[in-house]
């Protein structure tokens, strides 16, 4: 990690589960994602949760463009969804790339 400290990723989200209010399912799938790769950097390189993400892009845009609408202050979300959407183009355009070869 960042700091040197080596932590095992997988293993902070199979002790975090015990009581946490983030479903212990979800987090299985955190560790999951840590176990296949130790050197994962971030979970939307996890083709999983890569997948998952890019599956959601619509609804997630349908409901930044709603609050906006409504006046719904949502800078947070909004910002993560434009990041998520700029993953998206970069997986596309190396896609692209990769079919051009």
């Amino acid at each position: 990690m960042e700091k040197g400290w080596n932590l095992d990723s997988g293993e902070l989200a199979r002790i975090w589960k015990g009581g946490c209010i983030i479903r212990a399912v979800f987090l299985d799938r955190i560790k999951q994602a840590y176990q296949r790769n130790q050197g994962l950097a971030n979970l939307l390189v996890d083709p999983e949760f890569a997948w998952e993400m890019v599956q959601r892009q619509a609804a997630w845009r349908r409901v930044v463009g709603l609050a906006i609408q409504k006046g719904i202050s949502v800078p947070r979300m909004s910002a993560s969804q434009s990041l998520m959407q700029g993953f998206t183009i970069e997986i596309s355009l190396i896609g692209i790339s990769a079919q051009e070869v």
